[in-house]
């Protein structure tokens, strides 16, 4: 509002790797990967949203279904 200008902290990511992945029939090494991923994000954010806070920003995540 009037004019005041909002810094955010921005990380682009594909869509599947911002959902926990849907458990599969059987447990392969792909899914493991994918499980592994997702959690590696969930940390980072963290950290991310952290330290957009401390510096006054806010953090976001965009994926390809945000960006046309």
């Amino acid at each position: 509002k009037g004019g005041a200008i909002k810094e955010f902290l921005i990380e682009i990511k594909p869509y599947t790797q911002c959902y926990p992945p849907k458990k599969p029939v059987r447990e392969t090494r792909q899914h493991r990967e994918r499980v592994k991923t997702f959690f590696v994000n969930q940390a980072k954010w963290e950290a991310a949203r952290k330290a957009a806070k401390k510096n006054g920003m806010d953090f976001i995540i965009l994926t390809e279904r945000d960006i046309k």
